[in-house]
C-alpha cells in the first residue's frame, strides 16, 4: 500500500510537472511573439523615422533653393533699381542743362 501510494504520489508529481512545463513553454511562445512583434513594431517606427527625416530634408532643400532664388531676383531687382536711379538722374541733368539753355536763350533774345 505504501508503494501503491508512493506510485500515485509519483504519478500526481509526474502530471504536475508536464502541466508546468506545458504552460512554461505556452508563457515562453508569448513572450517570444511578444519580442518579436516589439521588434517589428520598432522597425517599423524606425522605417517611418527614416522616411520622415527624408522627407524633411527634401523640403528644406526645395524651401533652400526657392529662398536662394528669391535672394537671387531681389539682387537684379536692386541692380535694375540702381540703373533706373542712374537715368533718372542723367536725364534730370539733362532737362536741367536743357532749361538753363533755354533760360540762357531767352534772355539773350530779350
Amino acid at each position: 500500500s505504501t508503494e501503491a501510494s508512493q506510485k500515485v504520489i509519483i504519478q500526481s508529481l509526474k502530471e504536475n510537472l508536464e502541466r508546468n512545463i506545458r504552460c512554461h513553454k505556452e508563457a515562453l511562445s508569448k513572450v517570444k511573439e511578444e519580442i518579436k512583434q516589439m521588434k517589428l513594431h520598432k522597425e517599423s517606427k524606425e522605417m517611418e523615422f527614416v522616411a520622415e527625416r527624408k522627407k524633411l530634408k527634401e523640403a528644406l532643400k526645395k524651401k533652400t533653393k526657392l529662398l536662394e532664388s528669391q535672394e537671387d531676383n531681389t539682387k537684379t531687382k536692386d541692380s535694375e533699381i540702381c540703373s533706373l536711379l542712374k537715368d533718372i538722374e542723367s536725364q534730370s541733368a539733362r532737362v536741367n542743362k536743357l532749361k538753363s539753355s533755354e533760360a540762357s536763350q531767352k534772355a539773350t533774345i530779350q
